[in-house]
């Protein structure tokens, strides 16, 4: 090879150059002249120059036998193409493609190599596919949703049964329904068309336990079991939703406190509400009351049906807990405060439902009373006297009065004895509300009879003797004799002339006891004397009309008159001595004192 000149070289050079500067100055001249180059013109061209034009690819689907395949829809690289059997694609890129050909509800989804060539896809004869769905028990399950490859194809009918056409192949084939949810890889061809899925379907649920006594109202905190296998425990409304459930049979317990109830129930649906009543036991509430005046009774002692529930409290009510709906025996008794023993029981029948849960009785309660005896003569309260009511006795105060507790209401009889053997009242008494009771009686006294001599003996003093006999039933305690002495004139003037008083001791029933006085007066047959006797008893039970006994020989209304004021006036000079005898005992008003 020759080489080349330096010269000729050089020459090409400068020819480039001067071509390059004359193509630059023509650029700028063209902007200049108003013919712009714009960028997209630039971009244009440069794709003429970079990218070479893509090609036109005709894609045919065809069946095994060469024969023309009419397509329900056609989509390649997530595009959709026109449904025919040959498909044009201008500026197709060579490389890798995916196609997706629905024939008659079959799905064929083929990816492919583009070289610039036409291509035929053969498009397999579809299959006709049948899945069969059954229970594990062999029983057949309609309304399943049959997918394959996440399209859905169809839903079994009453015989459990799905057909479709599928393409030949691997094909994921899923099974929905309520409860239910397989997914399984199956090869579709000709020889493998028909699938038969046994399944167990599970199911969520809610158990809801209500109170059949109680309008239906739902119950907190009842244990649900399901088929002897803890469930939960329902909440507010009632309700606990177990672990979802296989289809099946299955038996609910719910139990509250003593009562439990069970159902048997299928359970082959979604959603299901099992519910469950019960008859919960109630919480009653026992109030015992005074029959007389319906005060609270504490301490009474409650029995159900035969069992001790308990004792009231200071309200008189007892709860008791978990008595389910139904008739009960009821028995209440109270007792004695001072002794253990039952004053009173009451025994009933109740019927315990939701809308009774309280119960009232009411019972006789032993009381305490206090008891005022009287005499009925004096009217004054009697002391120290013995008073027995029933099974109780007891001494009176000094006021007459006597406590007695844990006496129930009612009729009683009643005893009074004075000094503890004679019984003077035997009586029946009407215990009732009040507290207070009164009882008369007519207390044992003396009854004196009197006889009195005023002697007059020659030269000696005048003696007043004074006999008194007891025909009372009591004992006379020391009697007082006053005896008052009177001159009468010739013209039936009266003048006292002297007075004095004898003392008696006590007088035993059917007793006697006579006494004598002298009297400080002389000796004189001429004058004419009479004596006034007054006695007085100083038992305390002794009526006024017999505490003060007189005895006149004789007087006129005037004298009797005179007599008044003598008494008045002996007791008002000798006020110790009457005071002491008489006063303290029967009163000053018996005397006539002011006092």
């Amino acid at each position: 090879m020759k080489k080349l000149p330096v010269v000729i070289i050089l020459a090409v050079i400068g020819v480039l150059l001067v071509s390059g500067c004359t193509q630059n100055f023509q650029t700028n001249n063209s902007s200049l002249s108003g013919k712009a180059v714009t960028k997209s013109d630039s971009v244009e061209n440069s794709k003429s120059i970079d990218s070479p034009e893509k090609p036109k690819a005709v894609l045919s689907l065809k069946d095994e036998k060469g024969g023309e395949v009419k397509p329900d829809s056609v989509v390649i690289d997530n595009k959709d193409q026109q449904a025919t059997s040959r498909i044009t694609i201008d500026g197709f890129e060579k490389g890798d493609h995916d196609i997706i050909v629905i024939v008659k509800g079959a799905k064929y989804k083929k990816p492919f190599v583009y070289n610039g060539e036409s291509i035929d896809l053969i498009i397999e004869e579809p299959v006709k596919t049948s899945v069969f769905v059954l229970t594990k028990s062999g029983a057949s399950l309609s309304g399943v949703s049959v997918y394959s490859d996440a399209e859905l194809k169809c839903t079994t009918d009453s015989n459990g049964v799905c057909n479709f056409l599928e393409s030949p192949g691997k094909h994921s084939i899923k099974l929905q329904a309520p409860g239910l949810f397989v997914e399984e890889l199956k090869q579709v061809d000709k020889n493998s068309n028909s699938f038969t899925f046994k399944v167990e379907r599970k199911f969520k649920l809610t158990v809801r336990v209500l109170d059949r006594d109680d309008t239906n109202k739902p119950i907190k905190g009842a244990i649900v079991k399901v088929s002897a296998q803890p469930a939960g425990e329902t909440d507010s409304n009632g309700d606990v939703s177990p672990p979802e459930l296989l289809e099946g049979t299955y038996v609910f317990e719910a139990s509250y406190g003593a009562v439990s109830e069970k159902e048997t129930k299928e359970i082959n649906s979604q959603s299901q509400i099992i519910t469950i009543y019960l008859s919960v036991p109630k919480t009653i509430v026992i109030n015992a009351k005074d029959e007389l005046d319906s005060t609270p009774l504490q301490d009474a002692e409650v029995w159900l049906e035969g069992q001790f529930r308990g004792k009231t409290d200071s309200s008189g009510k007892l709860e008791i807990k978990s008595v389910p709906n139904g008739d009960y025996n009821l028995r209440i008794n109270v007792k004695y405060k001072t002794q253990d023993k039952i004053a009173s029981e009451v025994s009933q029948t109740i019927t315990v439902s939701s809308d009774k849960r309280e119960f009232t009785v009411q019972l006789k309660a032993p009381k305490s009373i206090t008891l005022t005896v009287i005499d009925e003569e004096t009217n004054k309260t009697a002391d120290q006297v013995k008073v027995r009511i029933g099974d109780k006795d007891g001494s009176t105060t000094q006021k007459g009065t006597i406590d007695f507790s844990d006496v129930l209401p009612g009729r009683h009889s009643i005893n009074v004895y004075y000094k503890n053997s004679l019984d003077i009242k035997a009586d029946i008494l009407e215990i009732g509300k009040p507290n207070q009771y009164r009882v008369t009686v007519n207390m044992p006294n003396p009854e004196l009879v009197v006889t009195m001599a005023l002697n007059e003996i020659m030269f000696r003093p005048w003696k007043c003797e004074v006999e008194l006999s007891n025909i009372g039933a009591e004992v006379s305690e020391n009697p007082i004799a006053l005896c008052f002495v009177y001159e009468i004139d010739g013209n039936n003037k009266t003048k006292k002339v002297d007075s004095v008083s004898i003392q008696f001791s006590n007088i035993a029933q059917g007793g006697r006891d006579k006494r004598g006085v002298d009297i400080n007066l002389p000796w004189n047959p001429s004058v004419k004397r009479e004596a006034v006797i007054f006695v007085y008893d100083r038992n305390p039970y002794t009526p006024a009309d017999k505490k003060k006994q007189e005895l006149m020989v004789s007087a006129s209304q005037s004298l009797t008159n005179q007599i008044a004021g003598d008494v008045y006036n002996y007791c008002t000079s000798h006020v110790a001595e009457c005071l002491n005898m008489a006063a303290s005992k029967i009163g000053p008003k018996l005397l006539g004192l002011p006092l």
